[in-house]
């Protein structure tokens, strides 16, 4: 018989072919969904269109030019970063929309920021959607940036940013909030002002405040009208970039090793008629920024800005400006932090800087002095404004309740002695302005004081009288006993009383705010009794110990009505902590023997005592037990010296 031998090829052939009907192509790996039903003999050439070892450019090389960019720096992920004094972290908050990958794909989904728990580093999916849509139509180049960004302009207003693929760029590199522009009833916050990336505004021109009426025109209106930010930072057609360090995915125009890419400068359109060599070293730059120091000086001056930060970028958290000086600050800051020196937008941050500078000399600055500011209670005080600037109106406080005048230059009369903050308000077509002087004006009066060195003595006794009068050179001091008896006209003096009573004192003291007297009823009371100490008895066998025993007294109060000193001895040698000064005594005994309590009563005419005996006992109660102190020291416990 003849036998059919078959190639092992092509039975590995048959074998395989039902599996591969079953296998799971690129589609399903990535969208989870297969919908091929019949062998396909093409099934993957979608996949290689991007991933083939034949085509780096599509995805090795933007990923190593990614590596060199700001957005793989994973500070941008973890930093706890200060701003003017305040600390955030940028992967916990609200920042996490653009400092994590995670952050900006939630936020470009539901155009809410929120918070990541487990933020992830931006990435190449962060910005590219690269399987989205139908199998057959996936592209590297789809974005998630969206067809326009609604970007602050001031006002409250919005403006429209549609440049293309930079549009990406914008949802994150844009002063999120521009201030609506308050009088000054609010203070400067932390989070004031353009933050850290302004640039979408910048390259439009928009969200700074101007001051002149022309138009501007974006002087990169040619790249405004492609791509904007990467008609320049990426390139056209592609990306003109240099290795992995310049250029395309980098977005860096400028490195250490490299110099400047100038190519993507010098495009049809843009520079080709007349090709940069160094765009970093322009002159206009240099004359921006020293508009721009100019401004950061005046800013200074104004107290917007803190001098000790040699950047010009700490604002001065609290500070209440008027409302030009608020513009002119955030003009600065916006300049300042687009970090172009006004490469992306020339004549635009020219303006904004020049206008400011100008706009100082009409800032209305408040300013006033009084002709007095150390008076007597019931003297008036004149105001004289000496505010600058076009003045529209003006408010006065004075320091109290309804105390106000709208008068340029006022007259207030302080009939209370005390000190006053007196604050001024103008208003004028450049803004609002305060000025507030702390503990202006210090109204003074006579306003006599003394303290009696006793309460209460007994007959025969002195007692010692400081003043303390306040006000201005207090020149003579007048002493009356019960408001009749003049008793010394001397700043301190002593008297000695002879009879029992109750007696009040006068003190008349002249100065320079004039004349007032002060009268202290029942200020002094002068007796002659000796209280009578007495407690209730006790158990003379109280128990085993340790034992706590409390003590009733009850010693009668003095007829004058004057208060009695009271100290407990509760008689045991073991301790110097067996006193007590309250009226009932509590103590615990721990060693069991004989004990004497006393009670002393004391006034300031004299002491008595009571005492009484007690015996604390063994546990078990044997009062033949109770020696034990004896047996052992060879006396009881109250011959004990204490």
């Amino acid at each position: 018989m003849r036998r059919h031998h078959f190639p092992a090829a092509l039975l590995l052939i048959l074998l395989i072919a039902p599996l591969m009907l079953t296998v799971p192509g690129c589609d399903e790996l990535i969208t989870e969904v297969n919908e091929i039903t019949l062998f396909d003999s093409t099934l993957g050439q979608e996949c290689v269109v991007c991933h083939t070892d034949n085509n780096d450019a599509n995805i090795i090389v933007p990923r190593g030019q990614w590596e060199n960019s700001a957005h793989a720096n994973t500070t941008t992920l973890e930093a706890t970063v200060t701003i003017n004094g305040e600390t955030f972290n940028t992967a916990q908050t609200e920042c996490a929309r653009c400092h994590s990958g995670n952050g900006y794909v939630a936020f470009i989904e539901t155009g809410t920021p929120a918070l990541q728990e487990r933020p992830s580093v931006i990435n190449c999916y962060t910005c590219h959607v690269v399987h989205s849509g139908q199998f057959g139509s996936w592209r590297l180049d789809s974005l998630r940036g969206g067809d326009t960004v609604m970007i602050a302009d001031t006002g409250g207003q919005m403006a429209i940013y549609a440049q293309g693929t930079s549009n990406q760029c914008a949802q994150c590199h844009q002063a999120v909030e521009v201030p609506v522009f308050f009088e000054p009833t609010d203070s400067l916050e932390a989070l004031w002002g353009p933050h850290f990336a302004p640039q979408a505004q910048m390259v439009l021109g928009v969200g700074g405040y101007r001051f002149g009426t022309s138009q501007i025109i974006p002087t990169h209106q040619a790249a405004v009208n492609r791509d904007g930010c990467n008609s320049c930072h990426f390139g056209a057609n592609g990306g003109q970039g240099i290795g992995y360090r310049l250029g395309e995915h980098t977005f860096r125009l400028q490195n250490e090793t490299d110099g400047q890419l100038v190519t993507t400068c010098n495009e049809a359109g843009c520079h080709a008629s007349a090709p940069i060599t160094d765009w970093v070293n322009l002159p206009v730059s240099d004359t921006l920024d020293q508009l721009a120091d100019s401004l950061e000086t005046l800013l200074v001056q104004l107290g917007a800005l803190d001098p000790a930060d040699t950047s010009g970028r700490t604002i001065r958290v609290g500070e209440v400006l008027s409302r030009g000086a608020a513009q002119m600050l955030h003009n600065y800051l916006l300049y300042r932090f687009d970090n172009s020196r006004g490469i992306h937008n020339t004549d635009y941050a020219r303006a904004l800087l020049q206008e400011s500078v100008a706009q100082f000399d009409s800032l209305p600055f408040a300013e006033f002095m009084a002709d007095v500011t150390l008076i007597c209670a019931g003297a008036t005080v004149t105001f004289t404004n000496q505010s600058t600037g076009a003045i529209d109106s003006v408010r006065w406080q004075f320091g109290e309740a309804n105390a106000e005048s709208t008068e340029l230059n006022p007259t207030y009369t302080y009939d209370t002695a005390g000190v006053y903050t007196v604050q001024l308000t103008i208003f004028s077509p450049g803004g609002v302005d305060i000025e507030r002087k702390f503990n202006y004006v210090r109204a003074e009066a006579t306003a006599p004081g003394f303290i009696a060195s006793d309460a209460v003595i007994c007959t025969g006794a002195s007692v010692n009288f400081t003043d303390v009068t306040s006000g201005p050179n207090i020149v003579s001091w007048t002493w009356r006993l019960d408001d009749t008896l003049i008793f010394s006209t001397a700043q301190n003096p002593s008297l000695t009383f002879n009879d029992t009573g109750t007696y009040s004192i006068t003190l008349i003291t002249t100065g320079d705010c004039g004349t007032d007297s002060l009268t202290r009823t029942d200020v002094l009371q002068v007796i002659d009794e000796i209280p009578q100490a007495s407690f209730v008895d006790l158990i003379d066998t109280v128990g085993p110990a340790p034992q706590t025993v409390t003590t009733s007294n009850n010693t009668p109060n003095l007829t004058s009505g004057a208060a009695i000193d009271f100290l407990w001895d509760f008689g045991d040698p073991s301790t110097t902590d067996d006193t007590s000064s309250l009226r009932n005594g509590t103590y615990t005994y721990a060693i069991p023997g004989t004990y004497v309590i006393t009670l002393t009563a004391s006034s300031g005419c004299g002491s008595t005592q009571a005492s009484d005996t007690i015996v604390v006992t063994l546990p078990g109660g044997s009062p033949a037990k109770a020696s034990l102190w004896e047996r052992v020291f060879g006396t009881t416990a109250n011959d004990q010296d204490r």
